[in-house]
């Protein structure tokens, strides 16, 4: 009985736990009117959860990265958002990809078109 008790508790706190933490949910990206800055959104809702949130993205041009991002929070509970100065203007349509990771557990990977 007390086994069958011990095991109930665990999963009663992991379950939840695990259920919390996903891989961030989508992503935008805009560009700038000259092409300098990326204004990236990454939907990645945390709960306001301080030790759930988007802790690194990286941006790529085809096997170029344009930048990597590492953050210690999140900016709002519903999403990590940021600018993104490149050192060479991108010419719009472009394809981009980027790579998001929680804190916590999983990885988004999208190609986002920017026109």
């Amino acid at each position: 009985m007390r086994r069958f008790a011990a095991a109930f508790v665990a999963l009663a706190v992991l379950v939840p736990a695990v259920a919390m933490a996903h891989a961030p949910a989508d992503v935008t990206v805009a560009l700038s009117e000259d092409g300098k800055v990326l204004k990236v959104a990454v939907a990645h809702d945390n709960g306001g959860a301080a030790d759930h949130f988007v802790k690194a993205v990286k941006v790529m041009a085809g096997d170029k990265v344009l930048g990597e991002m590492t953050f210690d929070k999140q900016s709002t509970k519903e999403a990590q958002e940021f600018e993104l100065a490149l050192n060479e203007p991108l010419a719009k349509p472009v394809v981009l990809k980027v790579v998001a990771e929680c804190s916590k557990e999983g990885k988004l990977e999208k190609d986002v078109e920017v026109k």
